[in-house]
């Protein structure tokens, strides 16, 4: 059970909902879309790092990072130990330690559902199906951009539970920043990114 809190407390600090944004889309943010949107399917590896409030140390994770716009995304853990989160066509299932793949999945549990499509939303770069619930701000271009996302509303799921995500990149998402409410902090990492764009395998986007 330890390993999986450190795993939800973790990955689900990367989650968001589907929704749109308030107000009108500046000329950046629909050139970052469209750009992203061109990405089918991509790879990377991940280093996690989850800072507690008041403690002297951290919890590292590391491992791989594969998603299948729209249908799949696999989130394989590899250090400190063996873990894979999975959704797969909005089925979400985990294993520990190479064991038996469990679904996650509540039924009628609408926070749960929120979650995992959230999840999906922030990682493949969505930042127009995160309006309903949080306020948006990119600065920077294509080369170099910085987006923060800040709850809309203090007292709903989302509110309670983050002050602030931060979301970097360049030619793709390469930095997430979580800050919880009680000020614990997560930050990911990603590198060696290998994207499909229309079908063309590009090089390395990190």
């Amino acid at each position: 059970m330890k390993r999986r809190h450190f795993f939800l407390l973790s990955l689900f600090s990367i989650v968001r909902p589907a929704v749109s944004f308030a107000g009108q889309p500046s000329h950046n943010l629909e050139s970052l879309r469209r750009k992203l949107e061109a990405v089918s399917s991509f790879s990377c590896t991940f280093r996690q790092t989850k800072t507690l409030l008041g403690q002297n140390f951290s919890l590292v994770s590391t491992g791989t990072l594969e998603v299948q716009k729209g249908h799949l995304l696999i989130w394989n853990q590899k250090t400190p130990f063996v873990q894979t989160f999975r959704i797969v066509d909005g089925t979400a299932t985990i294993s520990i330690e190479g064991g038996k793949e469990e679904k996650l999945n509540p039924q009628n549990n609408e926070i749960f559902n929120l979650f995992i499509a959230a999840v999906k939303n922030i990682i493949e770069g969505r930042f127009d199906s995160l309006g309903q619930y949080f306020e948006v701000s990119l600065n920077g271009n294509e080369s170099a951009w910085l987006a923060h996302l800040t709850p809309l509303n203090g007292h709903s799921v989302f509110g309670k539970a983050f002050k602030e995500i931060v979301v970097k990149g360049s030619k793709f998402i390469n930095y997430i920043e979580f800050v919880e409410r009680n000020s614990d902090c997560t930050n990911i990492y990603f590198s060696n990114i290998s994207a499909n764009q229309h079908g063309r395998k590009s090089a390395s986007l990190s």
